[in-house]
């Protein structure tokens, strides 16, 4: 892939050379065309602190045997022997892979299907989580997904759906057909599965060994080598994958903005209390407005919709924002409205508050008014004395050129048409 990291070093006192380590670790996703490592590698990580966490916290500690500090003067070779009889001991229980792939569904989950970005052609990860949900709502509907469910809520329903229906850990298996061996690939050249591990047994640095756990599974356990490191630089290496993850998904989503902001779900999004600032200034002097959406009038306790779903943009700009009621906001969610009907409205809505707004954003120092006018100007590329002049019809054409590349791109990514109740009524649909 080409991209240059720096890891720290491990502690120096390792029978390993750490730069040969770190090389290695910093090759993982090197010639990779699905998003399968990245999902794989993120579980690993947080599952592994999880069982650090609780390993530490239960003051169970390798015996003084096991810690391995071989003179300098063994050979190679007799350094491998010791460190492979430090691999013997496994402090902490292996990790399944159905449990590891629980997590990578749910770590794609928001990725995918909220944010509607695309992970490649090869990719078959939508069509799985797609099975998932189906197979949840279907076989164990007490654990479907909702909504509003965090990476953890769905990560537990799922491995929840592999204990009790064999279909669901089938289903969860099938994102580990490769990605466990071609991940050590920077140690042990793959050339069939079975080879991959037995060796991952003999390699004395890999990253981890693939085994059979007690319950006769594939699970994966942790070299001691890497298994404080892993913890101790989780921050970092969190950093690398997701850095990794823009670089792939940025070539796959050409033009979608805000990718890096849009690999888990945002527990709270960032508060609109300056448009709101902005817009209830301009309804207080031009009372009487109406919903863009349904013509009704606007109430005191409005909502402020994103035009193109936040979902798609994350970005709270005012360029993109109108007041509505909060029924139809509700209803829209991260829809589309019909551009051609409704983006004519927005932007008589948004010429009208700017001309209303005028003299405070001139004006302001800072404040909400400051920030109106800092979102404007850059998302218009013209000082608020310009746009002021335009004509209402110039104003739209500006708008249109800022909204319909987002529009495009936000129906290419499957983001659905919306239409008000009202009109659906009227159309007898």
């Amino acid at each position: 892939m080409g991209m240059h990291i720096v890891l720290p070093l491990p502690h120096s006192n390792q029978p390993v050379s750490a730069e040969l380590m770190l090389d290695k670790l910093g090759r993982i996703f090197n010639n990779t065309s699905t998003s399968y490592k990245f999902w794989w590698f993120a579980a690993l990580l947080h599952l592994h602190a999880a069982a650090m966490h609780t390993h530490r916290r239960q003051s169970i500690l390798l015996p003084a045997s096991a810690v391995l500090k071989p003179p300098k003067a063994l050979s190679i070779d007799a350094q491998k022997a010791q460190i492979l009889q430090l691999c013997a001991y496994h402090p902490l229980p292996a990790i399944p892979f159905w449990r590891l792939a629980a997590l990578m569904a749910a770590k794609a989950w928001y990725p995918q299907r909220f944010f509607h970005l695309r992970f490649g052609l090869a990719d078959q990860i939508p069509a799985i989580l797609d099975e998932l949900e189906q197979l949840l709502n279907t076989k164990a509907p007490q654990l479907a997904l909702k909504e509003q469910d965090n990476e953890e809520k769905i990560y537990l329903k799922l491995c929840q759906g592999a204990q009790c229906v064999p279909e669901i850990k089938k289903c969860l298996l099938s994102l580990t057909r490769h990605v466990p061996y071609r991940l050590l690939s920077p140690w042990i050249s793959y050339k069939s599965d079975g080879q991959v591990i037995a060796q991952s047994k003999l390699e004395p640095h890999a990253l981890y060994q693939i085994e059979i756990d007690a319950q006769q599974e594939r699970a994966i356990a942790i070299h001691p080598l890497w298994q404080d490191y892993l913890v101790e630089h989780y921050a970092i290496l969190q950093d690398f994958t997701d850095f990794a993850l823009v670089e792939y998904l940025e070539r796959r989503n050409p033009n979608i903005p805000n990718i890096a902001h849009k690999l888990r779900k945002i527990e709270e999004r960032a508060p609109l209390n300056y448009a709101h600032t902005y817009f209830d200034a301009f309804l207080h002097r031009k009372p009487g407005q109406t919903s863009i959406y349904t013509g009704k009038p606007l109430p005191p306790n409005y909502a402020l919709d994103h035009f193109i779903p936040w979902s798609f943009v994350a970005h709270n700009e005012l360029w993109n924002l109108a007041p509505i009621e909060q029924s139809s906001n509700s209803s829209k969610s991260n829809k589309l409205p019909d551009l051609d009907c409704y983006l004519p409205k927005l932007a008589q809505v948004q010429y009208e508050a700017l001309k209303t707004n005028e003299a405070q954003l001139m004006q302001a120092q800072s404040g909400d008014f400051a920030k109106a006018r800092e979102s404007l100007c850059n998302g218009f590329g013209e000082r608020i004395e310009n746009l002021e002049k335009l004509s209402l019809s110039e104003f739209g054409k500006r708008l249109h050129q800022l909204i319909y590349p987002l529009y495009l791109q936000a129906q290419s990514l499957n983001f659905e048409l919306w239409q008000p109740a009202e009109n659906l009524q009227a159309t007898g649909s």
